[in-house]
């Protein structure tokens, strides 16, 4: 038993010295729970991967609604992709941070991903992402205008959470929506093979009847796809995406260490009741 107390106490001494090493930049940082929502109904359209990023005010900007994509946003809108959209993100912002909300495969409809992230609210204030819609030629949703989450004194402000219907459809403005000969997720053989289109970015005028008249979409072309599940033109389509960041409640370091010694104090107890019952 006194091998047990050993352990105990080693373990609150490891803890103990885990938190005098983090430094400010722990006391500095909240844990953050970023979740992307599909709420597509089944037979609706899936969502590629979910990038953005959390920076400062005068930081990262993944697009600006009337002006061109930048070629690094156009391989998310086109093909959803992230990694050029990232590589330029650390290039140029180091001190940003990313979220990369990953499923097994593309977001389906009435399901979601979720992300932690502990992040420096005296740097990065803001947050920004965007995400493809599946199938489409380059139609996507996001942040026009990055949200501000913490104060000017790195206080997390309040949960932020936002439902996206009809109306917030953007189209990147970098494929031609009536070539559907090579639609992302449909029947596209390649990555950057559909026409240019050479626009701007602005909100999506429908998807086409070629791209809605189709039974079944994705790699292997054996997912249903519906026409009244997916056609966000209709009147009365619904709500059908929501991004929510929230914090995560994490304990406090002096309220961890008390809790390990009085995990220490348990042990010994049990050890001298042995001891007297022997």
């Amino acid at each position: 038993m006194l091998r047990g107390i050993k352990t105990a106490a080693l373990a609150v001494a490891l803890g103990t010295a885990a938190f005098a090493s983090g430094g400010a930049k722990d006391v500095e940082a909240k844990r953050l729970l970023v979740t992307f929502e599909n709420l597509a109904q089944n037979g609706g359209f899936f969502f590629t991967p979910v990038y953005g990023a959390f920076h400062d005010n005068s930081g990262f900007d993944i697009f600006n609604v009337g002006e061109a994509a930048s070629p690094v946003f156009e391989r998310l809108a086109e093909d959803g992709t992230f990694t050029q959209l990232r590589d330029d993100r650390v290039a140029n912002f180091p001190d940003s941070q990313g979220v990369a909300l990953t499923g097994i495969g593309p977001i389906g409809p009435q399901s979601s991903v979720s992300f932690e992230i502990d992040v420096n609210g005296n740097i990065n204030t803001h947050f920004v992402f965007a995400t493809m819609l599946i199938p489409s030629q380059d139609a996507f949703i996001g942040l026009d205008e990055s949200v501000e989450l913490f104060d000017s004194n790195g206080n997390f402000i309040s949960p932020f959470s936002l439902t996206f219907d009809r109306s917030d459809v953007y189209d990147a403005g970098t494929e031609d929506n009536n070539d559907n000969s090579a639609v992302a997720f449909l029947n596209q053989s390649a990555p950057d093979t559909g026409t240019s289109e050479n626009g701007v970015i602005g909100l999506h005028e429908g998807l086409s009847d070629d791209i809605l008249d189709s039974a079944f979409i994705g790699p292997a072309g054996n997912i249903p796809f519906s026409r009244d599940a997916a056609d966000f033109l209709q009147p009365d389509f619904g709500p059908f995406a929501r991004i929510t960041v929230t914090a995560v409640d994490v304990p406090e370091p002096s309220t961890i260490a008390m809790f390990g010694f009085g995990l220490l104090g348990f042990a010994a107890l049990r050890h001298r009741r042995k001891q007297k019952a022997a």
